[in-house]
């Protein structure tokens, strides 16, 4: 009876030694994950704010294409949305030694570049086309000038995001850190800042010129 009793402490104790083992792994884990989140989601912030100070600068000159506010929203959707699914994926690729976290060229990472780029010109095109067909529906106008800004936008913040996408996936890779804590708020923020003063850009362009 003595034996058992001796037994059955031991198997607790031994418990107890695992799940404060698993308890210590997780909390280093969490405050790893805590301390690398907490800074970009200020720099996330801070972005925002930074964006919306940038419409609001430029407002006068999209408010002269009424379908402008049907672009807005959904073109930084694009942006953020596809830059941050490479970032994943580019992370996931890196942690499984697929993908070698330098800056040489090789045929996964100029892939998922280049289907990043016409993603995003494919669906800026039909972006446009929607935002084009909508003005002819509540504004009785047909200007197709809309469409043509949609795109020149995704040609001018495309690149632009692919490659500070890559640039930082791996710099944050290398630096220890994991990408997938860092570059969702961060690329989202820089997506919007790029995508409004891309149209802003690309309306000056189709309007003026």
């Amino acid at each position: 009876m003595q034996y058992s009793c001796l037994k059955d402490k031991l198997n607790l104790h031994r418990l107890l030694i695992q799940f404060n083992l698993i308890r210590k792994k997780l909390l280093l884990v969490l405050s790893k994950d805590f301390k690398e989140s907490i800074p970009i989601e200020i720099v996330s912030i801070t972005g925002g704010i930074a964006a919306g100070v940038i419409l609001a600068i430029g407002l006068n000159l999209l408010e002269l294409i009424p379908s402008m506010l049907i672009l807005i929203p959904g073109f930084l959707e694009i942006n953020g949305s596809i830059s941050s699914s490479l970032a994943s994926r580019l992370a996931a690729g890196m942690f499984l030694g697929v993908v070698k976290p330098n800056f040489k060229t090789h045929r996964i990472l100029v892939g998922n570049a280049i289907a990043g780029i016409v993603l995003s010109l494919i669906v800026s095109l039909l972006l446009g086309l929607m935002a084009y067909f909508f003005e002819f529906i509540f504004f009785n106008t047909l200007n197709t000038k809309i469409i043509f800004i949609s795109l020149l936008a995704a040609m001018i913040s495309s690149p632009i995001m692919i490659l500070v996408t890559i640039i930082f996936s791996i710099w944050f890779f290398r630096k220890g850190y994991d990408p997938n804590n860092i570059m969702g708020p961060y690329i989202t923020t820089l997506g919007d800042i790029i995508g409004i003063m891309s149209l802003i850009l690309a309306s000056v362009v189709v309007i003026f010129l």
